[in-house]
Order: structure tokens, then sequence, then C-alpha cells
């Protein structure tokens, strides 16, 4: 069973309401769950409609589908280079990358396969490469780990909410130097960060969990944020330095611009390492969560730029302000160095132009 401990960004919100913000699942889906008495809330059954108290333990379990399967649907593909090896693309805003319970079909991953079938590389000849099949049935999804056997190619992510560069292999050969080239660090990824607060330019923090200490430091709009994080002993969900078993997690800050009247900051970030949520976390355990970001803290209620606060709620359930916009990788084959630069989507674009 799943565990969340109620806090700020859940206290109030319906019980129904709230699990389908945390698991993107349908009110409905969420209401059966509840009926069939797969939901507890502090050891007890109870309504949809309940209201969340602050520190309520909610406990689930997610219903698996009967299959999730490996099968081809066609979609747009923002392609920005390819070649036998790999394929390089640009994942728009609100795109799960993987087939996943509540997401079967409508992934990058099935949009890949039918654009590769197009090229003559047949999904049978591409399940040869990392997988024998196209479809998991229910119990064999209880014994697997579902992100591993579905996503045949990604070698690396990015979250629903996240934009940006991402790196496909189109061969196993590919796929095992390409893995070995992100695990090595010499892949260099940057992103573009849209945050609530001001990130003073000069900043000192000291952030402690346990019998850990942790000193972070900006001077002159830069710092490095090495704050181990795993997930939060209090709220599985989120990952955080408050964890039992955190790992070394480093993230370069440059603050580029920061808007006083909007309450905003614009920082570029670049991954030493590449943690679940790094970004994330960073920044939220500085106290500057990015944009529509609720699970790491952002307050929609505390903007108060009229025009930013309606494109944000436009975008609530797609778009969290982070976008991976320059990748500089060596090519699997051949050692060259690929570079990648992208303009930032549309969404974000929305954004800086109503700041102030």
């Amino acid at each position: 069973m799943k565990k969340v401990i109620v806090d700020e960004n859940l206290k109030d919100l319906r019980l129904d309401i709230a699990l389908s913000k945390l698991e993107n699942l349908s009110r409905k889906q969420v209401q059966d769950l509840i009926k069939e008495g797969k939901v507890y809330v502090n050891n007890k059954k109870t309504k949809p409609s309940y209201k969340l108290k602050l520190n309520d333990e909610i406990l689930y379990t997610l219903p698996l589908p009967e299959t999730l399967s490996l099968k081809p649907k066609k979609g747009n593909l923002d392609i920005l280079y390819e070649d036998e090896d790999i394929l390089v693309l640009n994942k728009p805003f609100g795109l799960v990358v993987h087939p996943a319970p509540g997401h079967v079909e409508d992934t990058l991953l099935n949009y890949l396969l039918y654009h590769f079938e197009k090229q003559g590389l047949t999904l049978e000849n591409f399940l040869k490469e990392f997988s024998s099949k196209e479809e998991f049935d229910k119990e064999e999804l209880k014994k697997a780990n579902i992100s591993s056997i579905l996503r045949p190619g990604i070698v690396h992510r990015l979250d629903k909410n996240t934009a940006g560069i991402l790196v496909i292999a189109k061969n196993k050969e590919s796929h095992q130097k390409l893995s070995q080239i992100f695990q090595e660090k010499k892949a260099k990824k940057k992103y573009i960060a849209i945050c609530q607060g001001l990130i003073p330019k000069d900043l000192k923090k000291v952030l402690r969990y346990k019998n850990n200490e942790y000193k972070i430091t900006f001077k002159d709009g830069l710092g490095e944020i090495a704050l181990p994080i795993g997930r939060e002993d209090n709220n599985r969900l989120k990952f955080s330095y408050k964890s039992s078993n955190p790992k070394e997690a480093k993230t370069i800050v440059k603050v580029l611009r920061t808007y006083p009247k909007s309450d905003v900051s614009i920082v570029e970030c670049d991954l030493i390492t590449g943690r679940t949520h790094q970004i994330r976390t960073h920044l939220a355990s500085l106290g500057f969560p990015i944009l529509n970001d609720e699970l790491y803290g952002f307050k929609l209620s505390k903007i108060e730029n009229k025009k930013l606060k309606e494109i944000l709620k436009k975008y609530k359930d797609k778009m969290h302000a982070l976008c991976a916009y320059k990748l500089e990788i060596p090519h699997p084959r051949t050692g060259e160095i690929l570079k990648f630069e992208i303009d930032l989507p549309k969404e974000m674009k929305e954004i800086l132009e109503v700041l102030n």
C-alpha cells in the first residue's frame, strides 16, 4: 500500500480530489477505489467527500490494469536529431514518457514505436532488442518493476509535467553506451526553471535533519546545492533531504533574473547528478518551489499578478515551469559531441510575457 501524510498542499481538499491529483487518476477511478475499500484515512474507511485534515494518514492501493501494452500509436513528435543509433526529441508538457497504470497507451513510447514502424523498424524487431513481448498481463505486472519492463530504448526520463530534450536509444548497443554515459556524468543537462519567490544573489542557508546538517551558499547569483535526497520519511510521494535513505545530489543554480512585483525568479540549473525530482526538490528546499509544483510547496493563492495566476490555472494539470533546454552528449557510436538547445515552450513564454 502507498502512504501519504496530509500536508498544507492537501489540507481541506476532498479525499477523492486529493488522490486524483496525486496519482493522475480520474475522480471516478478514485471514488471506485474508495468504494472497494482500497483507501483508508487514519486506518478507517471513509467517504470520497471527506475533507482532509493536516497530518491525516492516507493508505491506499492502486489497481493494476488487466494489461499494459507496447503498441504503436500515431502522435506528433518534435524530432531534433535522428540516425540509426539514437533519436533526440523535444518532449512537450503533459506527456507521459512510458506506459504505467493510469497512462496505458497515450505515451511518448507508444508514439515512438509508431514512428519507428514507419521507418521500417518493426515493433517485433525493436522489441527483440529490448524485450520479447508486446503486452504484460496483470500477474506479470504484480511481479515486475513496471517502469523497467515498459521502457525499451528510454535512457533517461522527464516527469509528465516537465518539458524538454530527451535522448532515445534505437538499439541495445546504443542503450548500453548511453546508460554508461549518463552514469559517468558525461551528459551535460541544463534546465530553465521559474520559481515562486525572489532568490537573493547572496544566500546562506543551513538545513538540518536528524543528525545531518547541510550548508548552502550563493554568491553573485551562483551557487551549488549539494543536498542528498531520497523518498521523504513522512510522505513517500515526495523526495527531499528529510529521508532515512538519501543519495548524493548536486545542482548548480544560476539566478538569471528576478521579478519583484510578481515575486518570481528565473534560474538556470545544471544537473551534476540526476536524481528523481532533483531540481524540484532542491529549489523547494531553499523555499523557492517551481511554479505550479504544488507537491513541493507552490501556492497559487500567493500569486498576486492576475495575468500570471490565470496562465498557471490554465496549465495547472500539465505544466510545472521547468524545461530541459540544453543537452550536450557524446554520440554512443562515434564519440562526436552533439549539442542541442531548444526555445522555451509556449507555456513558459506566456508566463515570461506577463512578469513584471
